[in-house]
């Protein structure tokens, strides 16, 4: 799957390796972070997460830095026109958002109009950081709660501090919708040729859509950049972080 994403994009991708002697292996030729380890959902994803935010903040000079995951698809010329007006050094904690409700001692999604009255949550299809968010997460690792999963534990760790909170739409449909940056398909559907199944748990990733999608883009970004009717933002790098498996 990931050599599917490489055709068109340029995120890093992270997976864990068991075999490696440190704690974690970057190779710039494949754009890959190995962590040593096992894949699993509690706490794998998130710890994988927060190395490679490390690994990021080591050897990258960004804005801002994006989680994603290996079903979704980035639309980064349009994500870097609605981070324009933001700054690198401050607290930005940005994408697709539900909001979350205490419900009998256990949080649950609840309706978008119950938004600004609970738990903003950040779905794992795109979070985006500052850069300052994503020194303040590596450098407050131990205060994060990893009996949850990925982005609920991030939801809850940034809750009490005072940031920027961006709702930045996502779509589960093919195409160019304003506003929109990041397009997730998935699908049930097993033959062969159209979906590729993630390690963790046999959900399949519909490859597709994702060309499709990146078909579009591509052309649109072609068009732009050859008419110079729309530039990359200056100053701002939306740096794509994909941490799940890459089989």
């Amino acid at each position: 799957m990931k050599r599917f994403h490489d055709e068109y994009d340029n995120s890093i991708y992270v997976t864990y390796n068991p075999n490696i002697d440190t704690e974690w292996k970057y190779t710039d030729s494949e754009r890959l972070i190995e962590v040593r380890g096992e894949e699993s959902y509690t706490p794998g994803i998130l710890n994988k997460t927060i190395i490679a935010i490390k690994v990021c903040l080591q050897l990258f000079d960004f804005d801002f830095l994006v989680r994603s995951n290996i079903s979704t698809v980035v639309d980064t010329e349009e994500l870097q026109i609605q981070l324009d007006k933001y700054s690198r050094d401050e607290h930005f904690y940005g994408g697709h958002t539900w909001p979350l409700e205490m419900v009998d001692g256990k949080l649950q999604f609840t309706t978008v109009e119950w938004l600004g009255r609970g738990l903003p949550l950040v779905t794992g299809t795109g979070i985006v950081f500052s850069r300052k968010t994503s020194q303040y997460i590596v450098d407050n690792e131990d205060k994060m709660n990893k009996d949850v999963i990925d982005d609920v534990s991030i939801a809850m760790f940034l809750e009490p501090l005072e940031k920027i909170h961006l709702n930045i739409p996502r779509s589960e449909d093919v195409g160019l919708i304003p506003g929109v940056c990041f397009y997730r398909f998935r699908t049930d559907d097993i033959r062969p040729w159209l979906a590729v199944f993630t390690a963790n748990d046999g959900r399949s990733v519909d490859i597709q859509s994702i060309e499709q999608q990146y078909k579009i883009m591509s052309k649109r970004n072609l068009l732009n950049h050859n008419s110079f009717t729309q530039t990359p933002c200056e100053g701002q790098c939306a740096l794509p972080l994909v941490p799940e498996p890459t089989t």
